[in-house]
């Protein structure tokens, strides 16, 4: 009965993955790297999970503006290039009235200043406001965010990827404290958790995962398109300089991944504005599938993944 399970559910993987290639490749053009159909050895991954964010119970009540996290800076925004308008003729009744209201803006805005939270050298991070109801996150290595004296303490989480020159790669990720009041930020917790490559290209490694008892998470250049979808639970995903998709694991369910990558080189992230473009290692765009399956007979789950070279010719609204 398991093993016709298995193949059942193999069959209709390989003809979900067939489909969705077909769709997204119609009229496709010959060229010399080819799709790949790769199973992985689920039980070989790293085991290793993504602690939850800081509660706003464990907030500090305050953070002294002399605190520091090595690494992450705090800096003014840039002063406005916008010029003041030349101004001719006798003031009257109405521009008077204009220029209380801009005074009091201007009031408003002395209180409620903007500051760079960013990172102090490039790299493959991410920085982010952490809530624990997100599922879609969109990471920077800067952020822009208020101090005033309504402010309060704000959980962020700055999470880091190293690729080792043998292709070992770590993931880690530290909760911060920021003080909208003080203007200041200080470390929470850290933490660190092994990933495995699963896929190459040539011999670089540009898929990573790890493992644990209810998810598997997945770590991957910067994508261009992305959808994750799971039965059990929902797949949260973080999109920076780097990819991080988590999928939530359950017996009798299924999760998946699709994505479309312009490059398979990890660039990092300069400032809010550039997101790495990316040195490209092969001559074009990938598509990439990835499926989680497991039955309830099965100890560890059913991996596979499935990459493909994009067809440019697609117009943009028909590429998931």
């Amino acid at each position: 009965m398991t093993m016709t399970a298995r193949r059942l559910i193999s069959t209709l993987l390989g003809v979900a993955l067939f489909g969705w290639g077909a769709w997204c490749s119609a009229e496709e053009k010959p060229t010399p790297q080819g799709p790949t159909f790769l199973p992985v050895d689920f039980e070989s991954l790293p085991m290793g999970s993504l602690p939850p964010p800081p509660s706003e119970a464990a907030a500090p009540a305050s953070v002294p503006e002399d605190s520091h996290v090595e690494g992450i800076a705090i800096a003014p925004l840039p002063e406005s290039r916008a010029k003041p308008r030349p101004f001719n003729g006798s003031p009257s009744a109405s521009l008077l009235a204009k220029k209380r209201i801009s005074a009091a803006k201007m009031k408003m805005k002395m209180k409620m200043k903007m500051k760079m939270i960013k990172l102090e050298a490039p790299s493959l991070a991410a920085l982010y406001v952490a809530s624990a109801d997100a599922m879609q996150l969109d990471g920077d290595a800067t952020l822009r965010l208020p101090c005033n004296d309504r402010a309060s303490v704000i959980p962020l989480r700055w999470e880091k990827v190293t690729i080792a020159t043998d292709g070992q790669a770590e993931l880690a990720i530290r909760d911060l404290w920021f003080d909208g009041r003080s203007c200041a930020v200080a470390p929470a917790t850290a933490s660190a958790v092994k990933l495995k490559a699963i896929a190459w290209d040539g011999a670089k490694p540009w898929l990573f995962a790890m493992r644990s008892e209810a998810s598997l998470t997945l770590v991957m250049p910067q994508v261009d398109d992305l959808s994750a979808v799971a039965m059990v639970g929902s797949a949260e995903t973080m999109r920076a300089g780097f990819t991080r998709v988590t999928l939530p694991m359950g017996r009798w369910g299924s999760a998946s991944v699709l994505a479309s990558l312009q490059s398979l080189a990890f660039s990092p992230a300069t400032d809010a504005h550039d997101q790495g473009s990316g040195q490209r290692t092969s001559e074009q765009p990938l598509d990439l599938a990835v499926e989680l399956v497991q039955t309830m007979s099965e100890k560890n789950p059913t991996l596979l993944v499935h990459t493909r070279p994009s067809d440019p010719s697609l117009p943009d609204e028909e590429v998931d």
